[in-house]
């Protein structure tokens, strides 16, 4: 009886294991949250949370945060920065790093970076 128990604890154990595995690796592919507003990308707060946002945005994984782009704060800052939100998304989409973008908003003469 002893043995039964230990084997059946065992097989749940490994079914436990093994099916946490199946869902973690299910969610690995769910968007992740875009980063704090108050995290600075070349020396502007939101910067960082909106790139990350157009990007959720162009491949269509935003809705499933329940989040916005371009919201009002997004819109404002892209404002002052005079730059178009489709024009931002595009850049944000073909930058692979923070870098590129400001190197490419400064390219479009965007004053208010580092």
């Amino acid at each position: 009886m002893k043995r039964l128990a230990v084997l059946s604890l065992a097989f749940l154990w490994y079914n436990g294991v093994f099916l946490g595995k199946l869902i973690l690796e299910r969610f690995t592919d769910m968007p992740t949250e875009p980063r704090s507003g108050n995290v600075e990308v070349g020396g502007v707060r939101w910067l960082g949370r909106m790139i990350d946002k157009a990007r959720l945005e162009a491949n269509g994984e935003i809705d499933a945060l329940d989040l916005e782009y371009p919201c009002p704060m997004d819109q404002r800052l892209l404002s002052e920065m005079g730059v178009d939100p489709d024009k931002f998304q595009e850049l944000a989409v073909g930058a692979t790093t923070d870098e590129q973008i400001i190197v490419a908003l400064k390219n479009l003469g965007v004053k208010v970076l580092n």
